[in-house]
């Protein structure tokens, strides 16, 4: 992990880093619907990348009134490491880092409460059942219809 670095694309024009990430889900069949890679693209906060600079991993996030959270509103935090790039703990330094980013957007602590993650991945599901996470204090907060576990981490001084 070392080796890895970590590329803030928010709102940037990085075209050659986008079309990486979408030829990475495509690759993997993380998303295949054409339509939802661009949206998702455009959602894009950090890229991971190896020292040649070949983008392995990315966080995005997008806008999400939270109906169990008294319908405040979060970041949803969605990430994607390739096979070859997985190591233990980058998706916790990943979401680590894209929530200290957002915190800090000019903003963010008045409109957003904080962050969610929507765990569908059923290994993660299985392994992962502490009630907060210490690493990146995301805390368990219920079910979604689809019986995915709904994670929350607030920004420092959110007001419920």
């Amino acid at each position: 992990m070392q080796s890895l670095v970590f590329e803030c694309l928010w709102n940037t024009e990085a075209e050659s880093d986008i079309e990486q990430v979408k030829n990475m889900w495509r690759e993997y069949h993380a998303i295949d619907d054409e339509e939802m890679i661009g949206r998702r693209a455009r959602q894009i906060v950090f890229v991971v990348k190896d020292r040649e600079g070949r983008v392995g991993g990315v966080s995005t996030t997008r806008p999400l009134q939270v109906k169990l959270l008294n319908n405040h509103f979060f970041y949803e935090f969605r990430c994607f490491i390739a096979p070859p790039y997985r190591a233990p703990g980058l998706d916790t330094l990943l979401a680590v880092k894209t929530k200290s980013f957002l915190e800090q957007l000019e903003g963010s602590p008045g409109k957003f409460k904080g962050m969610v993650m929507v765990i569908e991945n059923e290994e993660i599901k299985k392994q992962r059942t502490k009630a907060v996470w210490p690493s990146s204090e995301m805390v368990f907060a219920g079910y979604t219809r689809e019986g995915h576990h709904l994670r929350v981490g607030y920004f420092r001084n959110a007001r419920i």
